[in-house]
């Protein structure tokens, strides 16, 4: 949605008005004998023309002020990540026609229902998908894989062959993790540089892999420095301005350009980091970004350390009281990734 109306029924129609059911039907949505269960996905991405700020939270009014008026007739489920509900929260609070809800991990028979229907849909071999997953690690098995969006991910280089079994062989459950978080980063990025997901407008993807990659590391070192969930743009702009690297550059870029083309490189922004963390809010002027899966930003903050560790180590090397072969085994042995 790019406009939203004085009303949410003028909004709905007019991004419905050419489908045949409202072409042919003016009481389509008065009609008391026909219920609609609306899915509105993503309200961290609006881009609301005209409403630079407070857009989100007038659309929530207006969903809220729909459901009084139409006593619930019809009903509407948002999605969108928390944190970009920073500065509304209390109109959630208050309201009694919005609920907050949140995705619950897949049980076993849910699991199951899955791995049938992607088995149809992806016309791959149900069991072998199966004999991958029991092969992972316990982190991977029983809690990414318990999460949809991770498990499609899953499915999906699975069915690429991006992982299998065989790339376990010979491993711990350490190294098997973290081949796991590593060929995953690779296959995202990669994925973000498709002709496919590229257009006129899509600078950010494309960018090389490698600016991709250390732009996502430096944004989990930051949030660990910072001590939150999440860290300012401002302090991954510091951290990345001696570096060359383009998103850099492209983020500077963004601050100097007029609201709307702001919102444009924001949005940009956003479908680089869709996959791992986001710009939250609206409120939040000079921009943050948030891991949605901590375990990635911990994956990608000690393969961090591990280089600077790594590179301090290869210039003291010279004094030759340690080689950096015997340090490096050191320090993986030390930090192993097992905290993630």
């Amino acid at each position: 949605m790019r406009v939203l109306k004085d009303n949410l029924t003028d909004t709905l129609e007019n991004y419905l008005q050419h489908l045949d059911f409202v072409t042919s039907d003016s009481g389509w949505l008065t009609d008391k004998n026909t219920r609609f269960l609306f899915l509105l996905d993503g309200f961290d991405e609006l881009l609301l023309e005209g409403r630079a700020s407070g857009g989100l939270k007038e659309f929530l009014e207006q969903v809220e002020q729909f459901q009084k008026d139409r006593l619930c007739h019809h009903q509407f489920l948002i999605t969108g990540r928390p944190l970009a509900l920073q500065g509304i929260e209390r109109l959630l609070s208050q309201t009694k026609s919005l609920k907050r809800v949140e995705l619950q991990p897949m049980d076993d028979s849910i699991q199951q229902k899955w791995l049938e229907k992607w088995s149809v849909a992806a016309q791959v071999n149900k069991s072998e998908f199966e004999k991958f997953l029991q092969a992972c690690p316990n982190e991977v098995k029983n809690k990414l894989a318990r999460e949809p969006l991770l498990l499609y991910l899953l499915a999906r280089m699975h069915r690429e062959n991006r992982l299998n079994v065989q790339m376990f062989t010979g491993t711990d459950a350490i190294k098997a993790k973290i081949r796991i978080y590593d060929e995953s980063v690779k296959w995202v990025l990669e994925k973000q540089r498709d002709s496919e997901n590229q257009n006129d407008n899509s600078r950010l993807t494309g960018l090389e892999s490698e600016d991709l990659r250390q732009f996502l590391t430096e944004a989990a070192l930051c949030v660990v420095q910072s001590g939150n969930e999440s860290a300012r743009v401002t302090m991954l702009e510091a951290r990345l301005k001696d570096s060359n690297n383009p998103a850099a550059k492209l983020i500077q870029d963004a601050r100097q350009e007029n609201a709307s083309q702001k919102n444009q490189q924001d949005k940009l922004l956003n479908n680089l980091l869709t996959a791992f963390y986001i710009k939250p809010a609206s409120g939040d002027k000079g921009g943050s970004v948030e891991f949605v899966h901590k375990s990635f930003s911990e994956f990608l903050f000690a393969e961090r350390l591990l280089k600077s560790f790594v590179d301090w180590i290869t210039k003291v090397s010279k004094r030759d009281f340690i080689t950096t072969e015997v340090m490096d085994k050191q320090i993986y042995d030390l930090f192993g990734y097992g905290n993630l």
